[in-house]
């Protein structure tokens, strides 16, 4: 054979096994989404570095907002051999982006197969791109139910109160409800909502098979 076809034969075997082709072979051409760790995250809008710095996703006048993904770096669990659970939910068709990080406590009332969960963190995206990361515990609120299957979550950020609930219903099909409403957070006046949910993501810190059940 020819040097000069020895040579093109070559070259087309290497670029055969290439390292995106071998992804691509792999996971039968699809994307795999894998949400990133509290270290480095990432959002539709821009990235977050390793240090929590936003480095892209401007808004229109140019300034650069912060990735709600980046709220949550360096969280860690408040007692050893625990876990935070960070669920992501978005708001459809079009909206709010929220992330709940809850961890199991301390108080009473869990039953069986019931975390106590404390919601520990809780950032929020309006449909504008205006963030929120709320740290404070006077800001948080949460109630759980027998299984965690009757959730909910109050948070309060610029007078508004924003009321999250997480239910799971069996009746007929096994589903999962989520909801969003916009309290007055003094008169308790309804703004907006209920408006469904939709889950993103679910993980935990660290991992653990606890976290994240049925979601």
């Amino acid at each position: 054979m020819a040097p000069e076809l020895l040579q093109r034969r070559a070259m087309l075997r290497s670029s055969l096994f290439s390292p995106l082709l071998l992804v691509l072979l792999c996971c039968g051409g699809e994307a795999v989404r894998q949400l990133p760790d509290a270290a480095a995250t990432t959002d539709g809008g821009g990235t977050v570095d390793g240090g929590g710095a936003a480095d892209a996703g401007g808004a229109a006048d140019g300034s650069v907002r912060p990735s709600i993904e980046g709220c949550f770096d360096g969280l860690a669990p408040r007692q050893a051999g625990r876990f935070v659970e960070v669920l992501g939910l978005r708001q459809t068709p079009a909206g709010a982006r929220l992330i709940l990080a809850r961890e199991p406590g301390d108080r009473p009332g869990a039953v069986g197969e019931t975390w106590a969960f404390d919601l520990v963190r809780f950032a929020l995206e309006d449909a504008a791109g205006n963030t929120h990361c709320v740290t404070n515990p006077s800001a948080l609120e949460y109630s759980f139910g027998h299984h965690n299957w009757d959730e909910r979550a109050r948070v309060v950020i610029e007078g508004r109160a924003y009321v999250v609930t997480l239910r799971y219903f069996l009746n007929g099909q096994a589903m999962w409800v989520d909801e969003l409403s916009v309290l007055d957070a003094v008169s308790g006046a309804v703004l907006s909502g209920p408006v469904p949910l939709v889950k993103e993501a679910c993980r935990s810190i660290p991992t653990n098979p606890n976290a994240c059940f049925a979601r």
